[in-house]
């Protein structure tokens, strides 16, 4: 598969993660993140974490942790289809 390039307005942007299994988040930039889904894809490993934020800086991404965990203390876990 073929390297795509990289869009100029988000070569330099950081995307903040989040996974599941580990309960934890991760913050990378967009570049190493595709790259490493790319690998997981071909090779056909799973993958936990998913993104949840793309942000300008890492300190844009780190602000985004306690917001996001504040809306996990506030919200109901899933319990299935509603209908």
């Amino acid at each position: 598969m073929e390297n795509a390039p990289m869009p100029e307005q988000i070569k330099d942007w950081w995307v903040v993660e989040w996974s599941p299994s580990q309960a934890q988040f991760h913050i990378d930039t967009v570049a190493n993140m595709l790259a490493r889904n790319k690998s997981s894809m071909a090779k056909r490993v799973p993958i936990d974490y998913f993104p949840i934020a793309f942000c300008e800086s890492t300190e844009q991404a780190e602000d985004v942790i306690p917001k996001a965990e504040f809306l996990q203390r506030h919200t109901p876990p899933y319990d299935g289809p509603t209908d």
